[in-house]
């Protein structure tokens, strides 16, 4: 499971609300920068606002990561990373959700009432999100260092202004 996937599995309540609703697409764009990164397709400048240059435009099988590549091949070389995590042609929420409805972790109701009343993706199997929260409240206390992509979690969480929110247990030493 790839790190944007376990972020939006974070930002989904088990009844399939979506946390930080008006933030959520820059999370979920940050967090796949960082998995081209991870996967060496993304290469970040040292640049306090970093820039960005493709290494690799070919297809990674991945869909997800395809999607994002597909898209920086639109952009110019060198285009800074807050106009990447802005950009809302990156977002990979709907490929995201279709993978993770594919293995059976969540589900998807449809908006309502003329779409006033939103999508929402009810937790299916519970074991993945539960996984991911174990690993970050050993982070939190201390237990373990951060993985690459824990520390991804946890950045984009605390830049959403969700992360006390969605890790509140975790934070305090007990489970979700």
């Amino acid at each position: 499971m790839r790190t944007t996937d376990e972020l939006f599995l974070l930002l989904t309540t088990d009844d399939g609300r979506l946390e930080g609703m008006s933030q959520r697409g820059f999370g979920l764009t940050a967090s796949l920068l960082a998995d081209l990164v991870e996967a060496g397709r993304l290469h970040l400048s040292d640049d306090r606002d970093p820039k960005a240059h493709l290494v690799d435009s070919s297809p990674t099988g991945d869909p997800v990561l395809d999607h994002g590549v597909l898209r920086l091949v639109q952009k110019r070389p060198g285009t800074r990373l807050s106009s990447l995590v802005a950009d809302r042609k990156l977002n990979p929420e709907p490929l995201v959700v279709v993978r993770l409805q594919g293995g059976g972790v969540i589900g998807h109701e449809p908006k309502r009432m003329l779409g006033l009343v939103p999508d929402r993706y009810p937790t299916l199997d519970p074991g993945p999100e539960a996984h991911v929260r174990s690993r970050l409240a050993a982070v939190l206390a201390g237990a373990q260092a951060p993985s690459r992509g824990d520390a991804t979690i946890l950045s984009v969480l605390q830049g959403l202004g969700v992360a006390h929110r969605v890790l509140k247990a975790e934070a305090a030493g007990g489970s979700s």
